[in-house]
């Protein structure tokens, strides 16, 4: 006879999918596809042979797209993004079709996620329950829910779960949706610096080859030299001037600069996490290493909440050390830093808190609620590298 599952799982479980359900139905209401059509533009204008960055957020139309319409200041993508971007946004199609086909991607590749997260589940830890609460943490995340109407961060966030799950035995495939994540760099990047340091070098080649391949064929398509489209981009004031640029943004006011020394910290933060994994903890531990890369992605480089679905990696390594757990305390206390990762929504949103204190947060409020989430985060990278090291000790 099959073993029952504990009363601690099903409860659990009800508690993950009425998050799940909650999240849906709080993001639905008054949801708009406000990154959507700007994002299908871009990669329009390039499938139409014009470079996009001059137009961005000014008034002229080139003839050639006349009906696709003005880009929105504020609105970017990095230049091979304009061309591997199609993907997500399909720039060859008139935008409702494009919307749907967009849905559908979704729903593809969340129930990918699913299918290989049970996979990854079962390897980690032969437990049922810590099985199918695993694929219910990925199926019912609100941080993916949030980009689900109209922006790419849910599918980019997919493929790097993706990345994780497949780099030991598919590691070209990994590196294919290494490259098309980088069409985010901000969330990706980091995690290739993951991966170098774990000397898996496969999939970083193979990402580097489609995006410097994708970049060439956008500059022969528009006719622009390939640095000139770099620097337009650079140039074009992606994410607009308020936007998060790092955990050191509440205390530096210049946003490059606040970008610059986030990333320093970010980078950082890789290094020394997963050089005291390899040297202080076995083998078997060392694919973990990889979470710390995922964790920084979220605050390393300017970000906005459509991008946080990557925090199911850690949320997962903490649902283990949860399961496992004997003593019921143990399992809460490891349930809570699940919670902390994979719904940071509840945790860092200005919003929800702004109506129960009844407080208007400025952007400044907003960025340093981000830098204390982050902060946060950290902590939890600390406590799972001492958990796993007393474990090992006994």
């Amino acid at each position: 006879m099959a073993k029952r599952f504990s009363i601690r799982f099903y409860i659990t479980a009800v508690l993950i999918i009425l998050l799940g359900v909650i999240s849906l139905i709080y993001l639905y209401i008054g949801s708009e596809w406000v990154d959507f059509p700007g994002q299908h533009q871009l990669c329009a204008y390039v499938l139409r042979g014009i470079d996009p960055y001059p137009y961005i957020g000014g008034t002229h139309i080139p003839e050639q797209a006349r009906d696709v319409g003005i880009i929105p200041s504020g609105w970017g993508a990095v230049p091979w993004g304009l061309l591997l971007g199609n993907i997500f946004y399909f720039g060859f199609m008139d935008i409702k079709n494009a919307e749907m086909a967009f849905l559908i991607v979704n729903i593809l590749i969340l129930s990918a996620v699913v299918f290989f997260i049970r996979k990854k589940a079962a390897k980690i830890y032969s437990n049922r329950e810590f099985i199918y609460l695993s694929m219910l943490l990925a199926a019912a995340s609100p941080d993916y829910f949030i980009p689900l109407f109209g922006n790419a961060g849910g599918i980019i966030c997919c493929m790097l779960i993706l990345v994780w799950i497949l780099c030991d035995e598919r590691p070209v495939l990994a590196g294919i949706l290494l490259g098309f994540a980088m069409v985010k760099p901000q969330v990706a990047l980091i995690i290739c610096l993951g991966f170098m340091l774990q000397k898996r070098f496969m999939p970083v080649i193979i990402a580097a080859v489609i995006d410097i391949a994708a970049w060439l064929c956008v500059s022969i398509m528009t006719k622009t030299n390939m640095l000139m489209l770099l620097k337009e981009f650079l140039m074009s004031g992606t994410g607009g001037s308020y936007r998060y640029s790092g955990i050191m943004t509440p205390f530096i006011s210049n946003n490059t600069a606040a970008l610059i020394a986030s990333m320093l910290i970010g980078i950082i933060f890789v290094l020394l996490m997963q050089y005291l994994f390899s040297n202080n903890l076995n083998e078997e531990y060392h694919s973990f290493s990889l979470i710390f890369a995922y964790i920084a992605s979220n605050f390393w480089c300017y970000r906005f909440n459509s991008d946080n679905y990557v925090l199911l990696v850690p949320s997962l390594i903490c649902l283990y050390i949860a399961t496992s757990s004997k003593k019921l305390y143990e399992y809460i206390l490891w349930f809570c830093a699940v919670f902390y990762c994979n719904y940071g929504l509840y945790v860092k949103s200005s919003a929800i808190w702004g109506r129960i204190s009844g407080f208007k947060f400025s952007d400044t409020d907003k960025h340093l609620v981000m830098t204390i989430y982050a902060l946060g985060l950290m902590l939890v990278s600390v406590i799972i590298y001492t958990h796993l090291r007393k474990l090992q000790k006994e």
